[in-house]
């Protein structure tokens, strides 16, 4: 009797069975952990694979301010097209982001494409980026926000308008609590009456 209903068994089951199947690919490596400058470097175009999101905000916010109320974000990102692709790590496109001083002063950014990763507490934004403050207006190809050290840097060209200056820079590191710029390899124009009336 047994033997009758393992050969059931087998000739059931065996038709649905290819003998010559090819075995399951690897599986995918996962997304390193250690290094947060390596997760979000190269260029900020999401991939086409990974878990759609949607319309979304992310935000990150200062540790230091944990008292403050109410708590506000330091960093905020929406974007319309927003992918989760690992533990903390997003891309998106057509992406606006805020960057607020601890002032209130508020800076805006918008960027065609960008990263963020949680864990890293930094944000790269890309593929065009415009950033925009009370009295000055940045035009980039990229800029990297780090949340711990509250700045914002890129290490490609840039233009920018401010008060009656117009100039181009080599790289740029923002400091926006003291509404500070570093700019190495400057070269553009000034007009002096502007900066006489102001």
């Amino acid at each position: 009797m047994k033997l009758l209903i393992i050969l059931l068994a087998v000739w059931v089951l065996a038709p649905g069975c290819d003998m010559n199947a090819e075995p399951d690919p690897e599986p995918a490596a996962p997304v390193p952990q250690d290094e947060p400058e390596e997760r979000l470097e190269d260029d900020a175009a999401p991939p086409t694979e990974g878990a759609m999101v949607g319309d979304i905000v992310l935000r990150l916010f200062d540790d230091e301010a944990v008292d403050e109320e109410p708590r506000l974000p330091v960093f905020t990102v929406s974007s319309p097209y927003t992918l989760r692709t690992g533990e903390g790590l997003w891309q998106f496109q057509q992406a606006e982001a805020t960057i607020r001083a601890r002032d209130g002063t508020i800076y805006e950014l918008e960027a065609g494409a960008g990263r963020l990763d949680e864990e890293g507490r930094q944000a790269l934004l890309g593929d065009g980026v415009v950033l925009t403050g009370p009295d000055a207006h940045f035009e980039l190809d990229t800029i990297v926000w780090e949340n711990e050290t509250r700045t914002a840097r890129t290490d490609q060209p840039l233009r920018m308008e401010a008060g009656g200056m117009r100039l181009h820079a080599e790289s740029m590191i923002f400091y926006p609590d003291d509404d500070h710029i570093e700019l190495d390899g400057v070269s553009g124009a000034i007009d002096l009456r502007s900066i006489s009336e102001s």
